[in-house]
């Protein structure tokens, strides 16, 4: 599965944590879950703006519904941890878009944590020139604060689970990388050598 199709997967799970789930809010959050990247820098050859806008027609073309466009359109450009982590969670104009915002923000960030978020993060940094230390550092010092923002049970429960997954991966690739705690012992000198140090080494 790709990490759109796991997004998509996970945001199904989240809305089952939710008592009543009418058709507009499940198709808010499935076209969200599935165009969460559209207006990603990171991603996309062309400006937000103009992505949205082609978004916006494409779901118009779809038959779907305008107050379900206006959400997607309003949520997708702001899923992003990092603008999340600085300038904390975005206001929206109504319940439809903060319920759409928040269970598609859950499942993005379920894709940061855990061994998936381990190759995703190295994958990322590689493809930037970085080296596997700055993929390492991001994950100990960014996406493992993801499991504190976690809203829904389903995501609590599944981001506990990554989290710890994560944290041994970790660990295992800092002890692999690590000197060895005391001097490598040498090889024992075989005759030849034994024969040269008694005579001084000299021909």
């Amino acid at each position: 599965m790709t990490h759109i199709d796991n997004v998509v997967h996970h945001a199904l799970n989240i809305l089952r944590d939710i008592t009543k789930v009418e058709k507009h809010l499940k198709d808010a959050v499935v076209f969200t879950a599935f165009s969460h990247e559209m207006c990603d820098h990171k991603y996309i050859l062309t400006t937000p703006d103009d992505a949205l806008a082609k978004m916006r027609t494409k779901l118009a073309s779809l038959g779907v519904a305008d107050r379900v466009i206006a959400a997607v359109c309003s949520v997708v450009p702001v899923i992003s941890l990092s603008r999340r982590l600085a300038h904390g969670d975005p206001k929206f104009a109504n319940e439809l878009e903060m319920i759409t915002y928040n269970v598609v923000s859950d499942a993005d960030m379920l894709e940061s944590l855990g061994a998936v978020g381990i190759v995703r993060t190295h994958m990322y940094q590689c493809a930037k020139g970085r080296t596997a230390s700055d993929a390492l550092e991001h994950i100990q010092t960014v996406l493992i604060r993801c499991n504190q923002l976690m809203i829904h049970p389903y995501a609590k429960k599944e981001a506990h689970e990554r989290l710890a997954r994560m944290q041994r991966i970790c660990a295992e690739l800092v002890a692999e990388r690590m000197p060895p705690t005391s001097p490598p012992t040498l090889p024992p000198a075989t005759d030849a050598q034994d024969d040269d140090q008694k005579d001084g080494g000299e021909d």
